[in-house]
């Protein structure tokens, strides 16, 4: 192979041709390169963008408490907070509610009427004045604990 080129560039006869050759490949080897870097430097760029928050989660995020909660989970109609998509409430033995309970995946539907121990941050609702959970750890209690 290196006989080949060698035999390319020390060819007298189509050096004119070797020329153009080989400087339309460095041609095209920069313009590639070019793109991929410039590729590259805008991928790279998205990766940092913020995350777009829904409705719900962007309201006045620093003014929130971390908070835990011990109680059985109960189900809530949705259609009482549809703006918020709260589903489910935190009730004490005696069946009154401690606080509304809301959560990104479905750990609330798994354990509801279950005791359990909720820990998470505290937001405003955003239909009606109070406040709800954001669920982001759930234990759940049985007799022994």
């Amino acid at each position: 192979m290196p006989d080949l080129l060698g035999n390319l560039l020390t060819d007298k006869k189509d050096d004119t041709k070797n020329v153009t050759f080989f400087r339309s490949i460095l041609g095209i080897f920069v313009v590639f390169l070019f793109l991929g870097l410039l590729a590259g430097y805008f991928i790279s760029r998205s990766y940092y963008k913020p995350n777009n928050l829904n409705q719900a989660d962007s309201k006045d995020l620093n003014n929130v408490s971390f908070s835990s909660y011990e109680g059985i989970v109960t189900y809530v109609d949705p259609q009482l907070y549809p703006e918020d998509k709260i589903k489910f409430a935190l009730m004490d033995s005696s069946g009154n509610e401690i606080i509304l309970l809301r959560a990104k995946d479905q750990k609330l539907e798994v354990s509801e009427g279950h005791l359990v121990q909720v820990s998470g941050k505290k937001q405003k609702l955003f239909s009606t004045k109070g406040e709800y959970l954001l669920v982001e750890s759930l234990v759940v209690k049985n007799a022994t604990n």
